[in-house]
């Protein structure tokens, strides 16, 4: 199998990031984060979450999440949100932390890994009015081959600046709930380093082992 490293890529543009949530199924017994974290604190590890993988962004978010709170949780690592979310309506998980746009309309969110309330997800809590800092999310954007010649990256960037800026784009990232939140090349290529960095150094602390 192949490696890549971060300067494998020319980083064109930032479109969306990705929000993670804690979310259970719609007639699931926990209603509010409340309870949920209640009855894991009585039940150490009883609890069961699902994530898209050792290693992504959430399963890092559900085992920081775990951590800040003091309690532990029991991981279920899947092959993608795809094969993950049956089992959580199914109930045989308690409850996922996936990407909004994974879970949109079928999970219940009880709390949003962000800074602000999401404008589709005004009636749900952050993290942060939890007093926890909020786990970077999933960035999503443009990518090329490295060594991209600077006047094509100019024109793809003044390119994907105009279309994240369009209403059409706007209306599609509340549609597929996602937070539009466009970053030039040198600003993407500069977060893409940053959250290598954090997540690397989250991974080492929390013990997390590769598949």
């Amino acid at each position: 199998m192949c490696s890549s490293d971060l300067a494998d890529f020319t980083y064109i543009c930032q479109v969306f990031e990705n929000i993670y949530a804690v979310a259970v199924a719609p007639n699931s017994r926990y209603r509010t984060l409340k309870e949920l974290v209640d009855y894991a604190r009585a039940n150490p590890g009883k609890l069961s979450f699902g994530s898209s993988g050792i290693a992504s962004v959430g399963h890092l978010s559900g085992e920081g999440f775990a951590h800040g709170l003091g309690i532990t949780l029991n991981h279920v690592p899947f092959r993608g949100d795809g094969q993950m979310l049956p089992q959580v309506l199914g109930g045989q998980i308690d409850f996922a932390v996936s990407g909004m746009g994974s879970s949109a309309g079928s999970l219940r969110p009880l709390v949003v890994f962000s800074d602000t309330r999401l404008p589709f997800l005004p009636d749900v809590p952050t993290v942060s009015e939890l007093g926890m800092p909020a786990i970077p999310p999933g960035y999503q954007g443009l990518f090329a081959p490295m060594a991209l010649p600077a006047p094509l990256l100019a024109t793809l960037e003044r390119g994907c600046a105009q279309a994240v800026n369009s209403e059409a784009f706007r209306a599609f990232g509340l549609k597929v709930k996602q937070k539009i939140a466009y970053v030039n090349s040198a600003g993407f290529t500069r977060r893409a380093q940053d959250d290598y960095e954090y997540k690397g150094k989250l991974i080492r602390e929390l013990g997390i082992a590769p598949e």
